[in-house]
């Protein structure tokens, strides 16, 4: 097992370096797209997310109401 950052499965599996994951790894819907994407190379899963670091979407109220913006109620 390794731990790297999203910039390394697909070197390591384009070097052979890593083996391919996708028949012992089913579950991908529990993960968040970008994640899977970032461990696909050629097709092929190699690696399994294990912690992301996406950001939380925020905002500061007092400088919204200053400005007189009304905060989103959706994603979109």
């Amino acid at each position: 097992m390794i731990s790297g950052d999203v910039i390394w499965p697909a070197q390591f599996a384009a070097n052979g370096w890593i083996v391919d994951l996708s028949d012992r790894f089913g579950n991908r819907g529990d993960f968040l797209e970008g994640t899977i994407q970032s461990n696909t190379y050629e097709g092929a899963i190699y690696g399994v997310p294990w912690f992301t670091d996406a950001g939380m979407l925020y905002y500061r109220a007092d400088l919204l109401e200053e400005a007189g913006v009304e905060p989103p109620t959706t994603w979109d």
